[in-house]
């Protein structure tokens, strides 16, 4: 990638994706964002005790989402 084209010395991408979203996990890691050691994903787990919050269509109480991140420049 051509360092000229960014304004900025480092730039990272991320993507948040529900852990039930298969389908969406194996997007990112066919791009890149989980392979060949220049990406990775961490699982963010939280909860909010007995609140429900609606997320993916669902009322729940606690969820998993999958983060992945990838340097390109820096």
């Amino acid at each position: 990638m051509d360092r000229a084209f960014w304004d900025c010395e480092k730039v990272y991408v991320r993507a948040i994706v529900n852990d039930e979203n298969i389908a969406s996990q194996r997007v990112m890691e066919k791009c890149v964002m989980n392979g060949k050691g220049k990406g990775q994903m961490q699982a963010l787990e939280f909860s909010s005790g007995e609140e429900k919050f609606c997320i993916a269509g669902k009322w729940r109480s606690e969820h998993r989402l999958c983060v992945y991140g990838m340097g390109l420049v820096g």
